[in-house]
Order: C-alpha cells, then sequence, then structure tokens
C-alpha cells in the first residue's frame, strides 16, 4: 500500500511538473507577445518658414487644410523683386547691340573677300590685307562679346526670377495643416508660419523590455488598435533603437502604419500586439492548448501526440492555385539557385527603406543603394537649329512679328544658335504653346529638360520563386525589376 501510494504521488508530481513545463515552454515561445501600449504619431512635423523676412500679401491655407508638395502656403510682398525681374526680362530681350555688331561682321567679311581680290591682282600690300583681316576677326569677336552680354543677361533673368520665387512658401510634404501662426500683414523673419503634419504613414511608437529584442527585426508585423478609434491596423517594424534604457530595461521600437485615406488620426494612444507569421493563424488558440495540457495524464500522452500531430499540417496548409500535370509541374519546377535583380527607382527613401524591409522578411537578401538619374523637370519651347547669325536674326524678326518678346539666344551643341520660347511643367501646354506659334508663322520644336535627382534602388538576391513574386508586385507599380547578374 505505502508502495502504491508513493508511485501514485509521483506519477501525480510528474504529471504537474509537465503542465508547468508546457506552459512555460509556450510562454518563451517568440509568437506569444503581450499586449503593449503605444502611441500614434505623424511621420513628420515640420514649421514652414522663409528663407527672407518680409510681410506677408496673403496666405492660402487654415488649421485642417490638406496640401500637397509644392500647394502655396504664403506669399510675401515682393514688389521690388517683381520689378527686377521685369529689368531683366527687358535687358535680356535688348538685341540691338548684336544687330550693331552682326551688320559690322558681315560688313568686315564682304570687305575681307574685296582685299583678297585686290590682293591677288597685287593692287594693294600684304599690310592692307592683313589689317582688313584683323578687322574682320574683330568685328567677329565683338558680335561674340555681345551674344556673351546677353546670355548674361538671360542667365540674370532666371537669378531674378529664383528670388522671386524664395517670397512664396511652399509645402515640401503632403499632409494636414496642424496649425497657422501668421495671417496677412504680420511681418515674418524668423518665426515659422505654419505647422504641417504627414499622417501617412504614421509612426506607432512602442517601449518594449530589453529581453524580447531578439524576437524583433525590421519588417515585423503588428497589430494595432485604439479604444478611442473603432478599427483594428497591421503595421510593421521599421527601427530598433540600438540604446536602451538601463533604468527601466526596455527599448524603443517603432513601426509604420499606412494611412493613405487619412482615416487614422494621429496623437492618440493604441495597443498593439506583435505577430509572427506562425501567430497570426493561431492567435486565439495558446489558452486552449495549455488548459488541454494542464488536465493530460500519464495514459493520455499518447492521444494527444497523436491529436496535435494530426493538427499541424491544418496550420501549415496553404490553397493550391497550381492545377497542372504533375508532369508540367516537373518541368517547370522553381530551381533553388539564387539570382539577384535591381527593383527600382523609388523617390522617396522611406518608402524604399519599407520595401526593404518587406522584403527582407521573405526571405531574400536586400541592399539600398542611392544612385543620380536624370529626371524630366519640366519642357522647352525652341527654335529649329539656326546655322547662322544671320538665320538667327531672320527668325527673330518672325517673332517680332508675330509679337512675341520673351525668348532668349543660345550656342547650339550642334553648331550655329538657337532660340528658347518658354519653359513649361507639362508637355502637353508645351504642345498647345507650339501649335499656337505654328499658326502665327513661327515654326518651334519641342524638347525635355532634365535635371539630377537622387533615385533608390533595392538590390535583391534570392531564389527564382522568390524574384517572381516580386516581378509581380513590380508590374503594378510604377517601380521596374531588372534581372542582373550576381556579384
Amino acid at each position: 500500500m505505502i508502495m502504491v501510494g508513493q508511485n501514485r504521488m509521483l506519477r501525480f508530481f510528474l504529471c504537474s511538473l509537465m503542465g508547468f513545463a508546457s506552459a512555460y515552454a509556450v510562454a518563451k515561445q517568440p509568437n506569444h507577445f503581450q499586449e503593449l501600449d503605444c502611441i500614434i504619431s505623424p511621420s513628420v512635423v515640420t514649421d514652414l518658414g522663409s528663407s527672407l523676412p518680409g510681410v506677408i500679401r496673403a496666405i492660402t491655407i487654415d488649421r485642417s487644410d490638406l496640401v500637397q508638395p509644392g500647394d502655396v502656403i504664403a506669399e510675401l510682398d515682393s514688389g521690388i523683386e517683381q520689378a527686377a525681374l521685369e529689368l531683366a526680362n527687358t535687358r535680356a530681350e535688348l538685341d540691338s547691340e548684336i544687330d550693331l555688331q552682326l551688320t559690322s561682321a558681315e560688313y568686315g567679311e564682304r570687305s575681307s573677300e574685296r582685299y583678297q581680290k585686290l590682293y591677288q591682282r597685287r593692287a594693294i600690300s600684304g599690310e592692307d590685307l592683313d589689317q582688313s583681316l584683323t578687322e574682320a576677326k574683330l568685328a567677329d569677336i565683338r558680335l561674340q562679346l555681345a551674344q556673351d552680354k546677353q546670355r548674361l543677361a538671360s542667365l540674370e533673368r532666371e537669378r531674378a526670377d529664383q528670388v522671386l520665387q524664395r517670397r512664396t512658401i511652399r509645402s515640401p510634404i503632403a499632409g494636414v495643416v496642424v496649425e497657422r501662426y501668421k495671417d496677412v500683414g504680420e511681418y515674418v523673419d524668423n518665426q515659422p508660419v505654419a505647422r504641417i503634419a504627414q499622417l501617412s504613414p504614421l509612426h506607432v511608437d512602442v517601449i518594449v523590455p530589453i529581453a524580447r529584442i531578439k524576437e524583433l527585426q525590421p519588417g515585423m508585423s503588428a497589430k494595432v488598435w485604439s479604444d478611442q478609434v473603432d478599427g483594428n491596423w497591421v503595421a510593421q517594424v521599421d527601427r530598433i533603437d540600438r540604446v536602451a534604457d538601463p533604468a527601466s530595461g526596455t527599448i524603443g521600437v517603432r513601426l509604420l502604419l499606412d494611412n493613405p485615406d487619412y482615416s487614422i488620426p494621429a496623437g492618440i494612444r493604441c495597443r498593439m500586439k506583435f505577430q509572427s507569421d506562425e501567430a497570426v493563424s493561431v492567435d486565439n488558440e495558446p489558452q486552449q492548448s495549455q488548459v488541454q495540457l494542464d488536465a493530460v495524464t500519464i495514459e493520455d500522452e499518447a492521444k494527444v501526440e497523436a491529436k496535435a500531430s494530426a493538427s499541424i499540417p491544418a496550420l501549415v496548409a496553404e490553397p493550391v492555385s497550381d492545377i497542372r500535370k504533375p508532369q508540367e509541374l516537373q518541368a517547370a519546377a522553381p530551381t533553388t539557385a539564387e539570382q539577384c535583380a535591381v527593383l527600382g527607382p523609388y523617390t522617396d527613401q522611406q518608402r524604399a527603406n519599407s520595401k526593404a524591409a518587406e522584403l527582407g522578411s521573405a526571405q531574400l537578401t536586400v541592399r539600398l543603394e542611392q544612385r543620380q538619374r536624370s529626371v524630366i523637370s519640366g519642357y522647352k519651347v525652341l527654335s529649329p537649329r539656326l546655322p547662322s547669325m544671320a538665320k538667327a536674326k531672320a527668325y527673330k524678326k518672325r517673332l517680332k512679328a508675330a509679337g512675341i518678346k520673351d525668348y532668349f539666344m543660345f550656342n547650339s551643341d550642334q553648331g550655329g544658335f538657337g532660340l528658347s520660347l518658354g519653359l513649361f511643367d507639362q508637355r502637353a501646354v508645351a504642345v498647345r504653346y507650339k501649335q499656337q506659334l505654328k499658326h502665327k508663322g513661327v515654326i518651334a520644336t519641342v524638347a525635355p529638360r532634365y535635371r539630377e535627382s537622387p533615385g533608390y534602388w533595392l538590390l535583391l538576391q534570392g531564389a527564382n520563386s522568390q524574384l517572381k513574386g516580386v516581378a509581380e508586385l513590380a508590374d503594378k507599380t510604377s517601380v521596374e525589376l531588372e534581372l542582373v547578374a550576381c556579384t
């Protein structure tokens, strides 16, 4: 009887120990995160000011207004700058000195030809011929000097236009106006005019125990909700602080939360729970599994183990989308050899980092690279290439007859001259102006204007099947995927 009682106590002790060990193992699994307090805040908050002091002439925004990059926020008094631009325009359009030097150069050319004929007949000395050729060359140099002065005047006009644009305050980001600090008639020097917050994406800031730092990685998903606002959202880990707080034993983590329709307000408290791929599909099952383990006996271990083994395929099964024959699947089986590709360009570094974190969580090796690229910044309406100054002068006469005064002349890269007739942001507007010139008897062309701008590319390395999924994603966006040789 004593041995039987001891055996029963031993079995009860082992059963209890297994229950505690199972519960401890579940609690230590990386997929079972606790709920944490967090704060949702704007990703960018900027106080817009003016680079030049002045009095506000007009302000176009108010609190809670939505703005886009480039939208006018306020305009400062710019009477002096507008007068300076008008003066620069007038100087750039004056061409009387060029006409004078052109006439002198043409006369020098004809005179040198006559002197050469006289010299061939031995009617004049070599010194007279040399003097004639020198005067013709000096006339060409004076013509070139006049053209250089006109180009400088054109540059001064562009500078005056840039100074005038600095009197206009524009929004650098897309977002919402949080506060307006100034009104019409107020003086602005070092004070901000308005505060603008970018609400897409939003930042979700959370404090995590330092003991859980190894379980977190960029691109990891988390469920976010708030008791103040109805709705559940999914955010991705963007940054993990590299310096912890030794007093509290915690570390800061920042997540990105997409908010394209601005439906999620910023500046609210929230709750969140980190999720991994395995934990998403079994979010509601840990407590049930723990209860079953606590009630298990030694005799039922085999049954529980068999039941757990039978339930595993249901957790990892995926829907089958390929219904081809086995022979076709074997022929089309992806190779395990790694390939490399370049995905881009992204104009925003934050968006590129977010995509890099997303692809990095898909077992792809991702590296971000910045390159300079040529982008179209506008469209120019130009004259055809004019091979000589006489052709350029005749073209300008046609412009004057058509009542067109806004133009400037430049040296063509292919030789000869050209005239710039206007610069436009949209190609359709430039083409429409070209048609208007054609109706007035002036032939013109439209050419894009380029500027150097930074772009961001993602250098990817992974299996062929993984890159194929990225290619399907790239077809739906403005970025392109290009296969390259791995180095």
